[in-house]
Parts: C-alpha cells; sequence; structure tokens
C-alpha cells in the first residue's frame, strides 16, 4: 500500500490548536505529524498538552483508517477496469456483470408522449374555433343581434 502523504487538519481543530502558545503549537503539530507518519507516541511535561494529544489520537486513527479504505477501495476499481479491458481484449462481453442498463429510467419517452398530448388538445381547441367561426360566417348578420 501507498505510504500516506500526510494528514487532513479541519479548521476548527486548527484554530482550536492556534490557541496556544506558539512553542506548544509547533510542538503539537511535529507530535501529529509524527504520529501520523510514524505511529511515534509523544511525550509531553505538560499533562494538558497530552490531554489535548490524546483527544487528537482518535482522529487521527480514523482519519489513517479512512485513507486505507479509499486505497483498498481504489484499487479493486482499478483491478476491475482491468480485468473488463482485459475481457475486452479477449472478445468477452465484460458488460455482463454491471449494473449500468439498471440505472436507465424505463420512461425516458414520458416527455415526448406528454407534448403529443399537448398538441393533440391545442389541434381540437384549433379545429373547434374553426367549427365556431364556420357557423358564424353562416348565420346572416341581422340574426346575430
Amino acid at each position: 500500500m501507498a505510504e500516506k502523504p500526510g494528514f487532513l487538519i479541519m479548521h476548527k481543530t486548527f484554530r482550536a490548536l492556534d490557541k496556544l502558545p506558539d512553542d506548544q503549537f509547533r510542538a503539537m503539530l511535529r507530535a501529529m505529524c509524527d504520529y501520523s507518519e510514524n505511529g511515534t507516541e509523544p511525550v509531553f511535561d505538560d499533562p494538558a498538552m497530552e490531554t489535548i494529544f490524546m483527544t487528537l489520537r482518535d482522529w487521527l486513527d480514523e482519519d489513517a483508517n479512512s485513507y486505507a479504505r479509499k486505497i483498498v477501495q481504489r484499487k479493486k476499481a482499478i483491478e476491475k477496469r482491468w480485468a473488463m479491458e482485459r475481457a475486452k481484449k479477449a472478445g468477452i462481453d465484460a458488460q455482463a456483470d454491471t449494473e449500468v442498463y439498471d440505472r436507465i429510467r424505463p420512461n425516458t419517452d414520458e416527455y415526448e408522449l406528454y407534448q403529443i398530448q399537448i398538441q393533440n388538445q391545442i389541434q381540437n381547441q384549433i379545429q373547434n374555433l374553426q367549427y365556431i367561426i364556420i357557423r358564424v360566417h353562416l348565420i346572416a348578420p341581422d340574426d346575430l343581434f
């Protein structure tokens, strides 16, 4: 597995650590980096610094576990892709085991049917209006009033 390139510090964590004096702030960041990179547990003279690191250690461990899960997930995706490429070269249908077609909506032509219905309604209204106009013309103008 690839070596983890670093760790993420959330803004709120950084702001909380920034409240420490500069020397303690730097010491905490170094301790976090050493723990993330090598697993080295820091030793602090100050019990407050020890307590702060204890709360951050669980977060650093979860960050490392999350990174490891992502690496495994991406490795599986790469292996699947290359298996599909090899299958394609061999002339085998590699899409047979996927769910690609399960996600295609079955009613994609519904909008077109709606448009046709609207057009038919408009055509019917136009025909009705034409019929009314024809009837009005057939009636003598004196008969209208």
